[in-house]
């Protein structure tokens, strides 16, 4: 399941598009953030960790994060990596994914798995496109506060899809 909400600042008018999730795709969105972390499209420290841990994986969920320095919003994948809990694991098999969408015999990690074979090895460092300041991650829940005065966004539209 995926989400999306406009957020509005009632007081200077800044919006920002909140996205959470991925939806029916996740096999496929899955499978090309892995190819581009080991590809080194998404820097050389998470490259390294696929070339440290082979059987290690990523959460490929799109969140939201908030810059510790500016207060700057922004939607990106969450690219925490894991390590399997203990011995190697063998390939996971998820059936079909959904009905409208099969992909069977797809090979991807999802949120369950994280929880039953993995266990987190580090966060993967996003920084502020604003500042360069450590951006960190926010419970879809948590309140959002505008970047440029502080005050609480209001939602103004919101969609869920899949």
């Amino acid at each position: 399941m995926g989400f999306g909400r406009e957020m509005k600042c009632p007081k200077c008018e800044y919006t920002f598009h909140q996205v959470g999730g991925v939806g029916f795709l996740f096999p496929v969105e899955y499978a090309e953030t892995v190819q581009k972390a080991k590809n080194g499209e998404l820097g050389e420290e998470i490259q390294n960790f696929f070339k440290e841990h082979e059987d290690g994986t990523i959460r490929a969920d799109i969140v939201t994060l908030r810059c510790e320095k500016c207060g700057t919003l922004k939607s990106e994948k969450d690219l925490t990596m894991f390590v399997p809990k203990g011995n190697k694991l063998n390939q996971i098999d998820h059936g079909k994914w959904s009905v409208a969408m099969p992909f069977e015999g797809a090979q991807y990690v999802d949120d369950d798995d994280l929880k039953r074979y993995y266990t987190e090895y580090m966060k993967y460092p996003h920084k502020c496109d604003n500042c360069g300041g450590s951006m960190h991650k926010l419970r879809n829940e948590e309140e959002l506060a505008c970047p440029a005065c502080k005050v609480k966004m209001e939602t103004v539209d919101w969609i869920n899809w899949d």
